[in-house]
């Protein structure tokens, strides 16, 4: 822990976990099929009042559109539905380096890999526009790094906030979730 933490080296994960896996795989919902899961997210979150977070990459990172549906009316349980983006360059490289089969996470709809070797924000501003006609979308929270374009032209349609990500900002969210997951909420 103390290289990972306080000398910021990269280490295996697999012993210092911020959750066990056991403990998140109990926080799955709905079907794993592709086509099963879209069914069911359209039968179930459509109209459900949701939040967004946003975290923007640049070249070999992922760019990540997360809602969030918290227990309401219909909704027994939070649901969290993620978008994820990737740049399709080295694609091969990096599955090995980062030990992801991110190519198996596209083809089951987990992941959207992109031409190129960016991510195309444009879709990324598309899938949040439908995000609003689809759910009661409250609100869209970005790190104002690389955001300032997309967020300008978003924010006529959904509110926009700036969420910069720092240990000020996301450990005191970081804790509920945990305490949620750890309660199965």
């Amino acid at each position: 822990l103390f290289r990972w933490l306080r000398l910021n080296q990269w280490i295996a994960t697999k012993a210092v976990g911020w959750l066990p896996l056991t403990l998140y795989d109990k926080t799955q919902w709905g079907p794993s099929r592709k086509t099963e899961r879209e069914t069911w997210i359209s039968e179930h979150l459509r109209g459900k009042r949701c939040y967004g977070g946003v975290d923007l990459s640049s070249t070999t990172d992922m760019t990540a559109f997360v809602l969030l549906f918290p227990p309401q009316p219909g909704l027994e349980t939070a649901v969290w539905l993620p978008y994820i983006w990737r740049s399709g360059k080295d694609l091969k490289r990096a599955e090995d380096h980062d030990h992801a089969n991110y190519q198996d996470w596209e083809r089951a709809g987990f992941l959207t890999i992109c031409e190129g070797d960016s991510t195309d924000y444009e879709d990324v501003e598309r899938v949040i526009a439908e995000a609003t006609a689809l759910y009661d979308l409250q609100m869209v929270g970005f790190d104002p790094y690389l955001s300032r374009t997309i967020t300008q032209r978003l924010s006529p349609i959904v509110n926009i906030i700036e969420i910069p990500q720092d240990i000020k900002n996301m450990s005191p969210a970081m804790k509920e979730i945990e305490q949620g997951i750890r309660k199965r909420q």
